[in-house]
């Protein structure tokens, strides 16, 4: 079994009423699929630290419910509530698997939205990874890209786009992605994509690289044929 925490941060069991505890897990269930199998393990002191047990056959199911869930169309009506609910209590939450070094699986700003330092800030940007997610029924299409570090990177891509990428869902392609991506700054210094428009999609071509890198080792630099590298390359400043 794989352990789970919503940790709420800004509240403690001492201070959580019975029925707004309540009130949460309803909420979060909500916006994970009340069919996701996900079982109430118990609350943990300090921050309001709620655990959760999943199978891990079950884990798969849960933690992509979780990544995906500001950016579904159908759950992210409920997590703007659950944002909401956190923002009323001067709290903020996050989801993620209880084991070392775990990232967030999901967050909710809360109250910290109202102390943004820094604002969105927009730029063109280039990812590549696997592609682990087209779905949605709406003009605008949810994308997950999974980047070589583990990461993943929710995306949004047109119709036409998600058709376009579609072919390469699952597949051990690595593809190159490049759009307009949103940018925040947390009071750390530390820049986070919040969100990411998919405007181009290329497979990236790895074919050769080693055979290409091999070659120009071999063919070396120049600089091992000079007697007295130090003299030459003063010698040439000179010249210059």
């Amino acid at each position: 079994m794989l352990t789970y925490a919503f940790r709420i941060r800004g509240q403690n069991p001492e201070t959580l009423p019975i029925k707004r505890l309540g009130e949460y897990l309803v909420a979060l269930s909500t916006l994970l699929g009340q069919e996701t199998p996900l079982r109430f393990e118990r609350i943990v002191k300090g921050s309001a630290k709620l655990k959760f047990r999943a199978s891990e056959t079950d884990a798969t199911i849960v933690e992509y419910q979780a990544r995906f869930a500001a950016q579904d169309e159908g759950a992210r009506k409920h997590y703007l509530k659950l944002d909401d609910m956190l923002r009323e209590d001067k709290a903020s939450a996050e989801f993620r698997q209880e084991k070392k070094g775990a990232l967030p699986l999901l967050e909710l700003p809360g109250i910290a939205a109202n102390a943004t330092l820094f604002p969105i800030v927009r730029d063109t940007c280039e990812f590549h990874g696997r592609i682990i997610r087209v779905g949605g029924r709406d003009d605008t299409i949810p994308v997950g890209l999974q980047t070589p570090s583990g990461d993943v990177i929710a995306c949004t891509a047109s119709l036409e786009m998600a058709k376009k990428l579609k072919a390469w869902l699952l597949e051990p392609i690595d593809v190159l992605l490049s759009g307009l991506g949103k940018w925040t700054r947390d009071a750390d210094g530390k820049w986070s994509i919040v969100e990411f428009r998919v405007d181009a999609a290329e497979p990236m071509n790895t074919e050769g690289f080693e055979e290409a890198l091999r070659a120009v080792q071999k063919s070396g630099s120049g600089w091992d044929v000079e007697a007295d590298p130090e003299t030459a390359w003063l010698a040439l400043r000179q010249t210059t």
